[in-house]
Parts: structure tokens; C-alpha cells; sequence
């Protein structure tokens, strides 16, 4: 991405996500899956501009941690805390301030991207300071908006993927494998999404394999 891409994007995004503070807890959190202990004791706490990466190797429950902060999965112990409560207290509210992108694009192959982009207009609580067209155009696929996502790169179909994170407010980001089947400038455009994210207030969490360029003095790491 060049310096003028970079300016178009910052200038399409709110100056703020909330006014609000916002703090997430990770508390004493463990897991066992097939009675083998995945990790335990995980603590950690998150607020406005703050960056987790999430790191291990393959099968050491970084998914796993991933969808337990996202409350899609309960933890053996422990507890997640966003804004000094329990996520399972105030799903409703939670959700509101999550955006999760997991491993798979979440897309119906046989629709274009804008026909995508549109269901997930319907059914989300919306950020409409950029139109569909303008999002598309922003990660680079304004030119295959119309083009069945069958047709489309697995490269591409991540770009789709990952356009939702310019559709939502939401204060928190949960990102498993953003920069999968991207290229050089993929891995840009991620970077500076999320850079952008933490500099508005916002807190981010991903799982890659790869180093991410991310502009953040808020930075770390939890290895599993």
C-alpha cells in the first residue's frame, strides 16, 4: 500500500469508535480438549489502542483461546471479562462490540462480493460512513464486484473476509489468520486496518503465523 492509499484509508475511517472506555479480561483461562491439558493460566488485560498476538504451534489451541474470547466456546476454567463483566452475562451487548474474522472466509461462493457485503449489512449493526462500493474498493476488489466469489482467488475471498472490518464499529477485533492466501499487499492492507483500528481506540487480537506491520507501542504476545 503507498502513502496515498494509506492516507485514502485513514481518511474513510471514524476518528473514534467510542467515547467510551473499554477493557477486556482474560482471567486465569484454561482448556482441556480429549483430557489433554491445551494451555492454562492465561491472563491478560486489554484496553483502548492495545494489540494481543496469539502464537504457537499448530494444535496448541490458538483457535481454540480465539473462540473462547468470542464466547463461542466455554473454558475449563476461568473467566472473560469485557468492561468489568462476564461475556456470557450481556451476550446482546458483547456482540455489538465484537468483529470476529475466523480462519474461514465465511462467504457464499455462489454470490459476488457486493452480495455478500449486503448480507452482512442486513444482519449486523452497521458502520455507514463508506458504502459497499467504497469497501470493495479499499481492499482491492472493486473491479470483481460483480463477479461470482466461485471465480474469485482464495487470496481474493480473503479480502472479502476481511472488508467486514470496514463495514463494523465494533470496538474489538478478533482475527484468526487474517493475512491467510495474501499477498505482499494484502499483508499491507491488514497491517494498516488494524493500525488504524488501535489508533482510534480500538483493541485487536489475532493468530498469525507471520509478522504483521503494525504501528503500536501496545503491542504483545502470549505464546501457547
Amino acid at each position: 500500500m503507498n502513502s496515498k492509499e494509506q492516507r485514502d484509508l485513514e481518511n474513510t475511517l471514524p476518528d473514534e469508535i467510542s467515547r467510551d472506555d473499554c477493557k477486556l479480561e482474560l482471567i486465569n483461562i484454561s482448556c482441556i480438549k480429549a483430557e489433554c491439558e491445551l494451555f492454562s493460566s492465561i491472563d491478560a488485560e486489554l484496553q483502548p489502542g492495545d494489540n494481543l498476538q496469539i502464537e504457537g504451534i499448530n494444535g496448541s489451541g490458538k483457535t481454540t483461546l480465539l473462540r473462547i474470547i468470542c464466547g463461542l466456546t466455554f473454558p475449563e476454567s476461568g473467566e472473560i471479562r469485557w468492561n468489568g463483566a462476564s461475556i456470557h452475562k450481556d451476550r446482546q451487548s458483547y456482540n455489538e462490540d465484537l468483529v470476529y474474522v475466523g480462519h474461514a472466509h465465511g462467504i457464499k461462493p455462489q454470490l459476488t462480493p457486493i452480495e455478500n457485503l449486503k448480507i452482512e449489512q442486513e444482519f449486523s449493526t452497521m458502520d455507514d460512513s463508506m458504502t459497499i462500493e467504497e469497501i470493495l474498493d479499499r481492499v482491492g476488489l472493486f473491479q470483481f464486484r460483480d463477479h461470482s466469489c466461485s471465480t474469485l482467488s482464495a487470496g481474493q475471498c480473503r479480502r472479502i473476509a476481511l472488508a467486514r472490518l470496514l463495514m463494523r464499529r465494533g470496538r474489538l477485533w478478533i482475527l484468526d489468520e487474517p493475512c491467510s492466501n495474501l499477498d505482499h499487499s494484502g499483508f499491507d492492507l491488514v497491517g494498516e486496518l488494524i493500525s488504524s483500528h488501535l489508533a482510534r481506540g480500538g483493541i485487536s487480537i489475532f493468530v498469525s503465523h507471520q509478522p504483521i506491520p503494525i504501528s503500536s507501542h501496545h503491542a504483545r504476545a502470549i505464546r501457547l
